[in-house]
């Protein structure tokens, strides 16, 4: 998987969807991510514990787009 590089603006300039699309997840929505990239995509996703809402959004979206392919 193909890291990307986030260039992280000042959080005051935000407005509250952006700031609140920069917080950390959970470690819960984390599992959930990787049991659904590996039933999806067959293998494993490494992913840091650190990750922001807006990556693992992303990262649903190709699961759900790969979802919607395969049906």
């Amino acid at each position: 998987m193909q890291k990307k590089s986030l260039k992280l603006k000042n959080p005051l300039s935000l407005g509250p969807k952006e700031v609140t699309l920069q917080t950390p997840v959970s470690t819960w929505q984390i599992k959930v991510l990787k049991i659904a990239w590996r039933k999806t995509f067959g293998r494993e996703l490494e992913v840091l514990e650190n990750i922001k809402q807006r990556v693992l959004n992303e990262l649903f979206i190709k699961i759900h787009q790969k979802q919607c392919k395969i049906q």
